[in-house]
């Protein structure tokens, strides 16, 4: 993500031992990883590859807490975040709180099956799952629209696949909103 981003780049985590391990990362190393290949100059390679860590909870965390622009975030990745959610409507009406308009929100999470009847489920692994209907159904009352979508394999749990989604929105910018009426 750092080629990405312009600004700062914000790791948000509620666990302090994995905001420790993100600390540790640079632009030559990543987070546990082994070197990779030395692409940072060598006045970078030691530079941390975050500008802000912050340990919240990210359906109640704010622009100030995370030491952020006035405008907010353009771009919110979560990646392998929502499995500890159920309901899910908070914390994506949050995530467009701390959003710039136009921004975009990316993120995974696991799959029930759409023959399934429930919006979300929690799964045997402990991990919560969502059917994608309700994922765009809570994205949209927050005010983001569907950009991107693909299914998935986040990992394999004891050899099988895991079902995934992986879903790009763009947050609505008010102009946009009244002409979709």
């Amino acid at each position: 993500m750092r080629p990405l981003v312009r600004e700062s780049l914000v790791g948000v985590d509620i666990s302090k031992k994995m905001l420790d391990v993100a600390a540790k990362c640079t632009l030559n190393k990543g987070c546990g990883l082994k070197d990779l290949d030395n692409k940072a100059a060598e006045k970078d390679k030691d530079k941390p590859l975050y500008d802000h860590l912050a340990s919240l909870d990210l359906e109640t965390a704010t622009l100030k807490e995370l030491n952020a622009e006035d405008n907010g975030f353009e771009i919110i990745v979560a990646a392998d975040v929502l499995v500890y959610f159920g309901d899910i409507q908070k914390l994506i009406q949050n995530f467009a709180k701390l959003s710039d308009k136009g921004a975009f929100l990316i993120f995974s999470c696991e799959r029930i099956d759409e023959d399934d009847e429930s919006t979300w489920r929690l799964q045997k692994s402990g991990r919560y799952a969502h059917s994608k209907r309700y994922v765009i159904g809570a994205a949209a009352n927050a005010g983001y629209k569907l950009v991107g979508y693909e299914e998935i394999t986040p990992r394999f749990e004891k050899g099988e696949a895991v079902l995934g989604h992986l879903f790009r929105f763009s947050l609505s910018r008010a102009e946009e909103a009244k002409d979709e009426l």
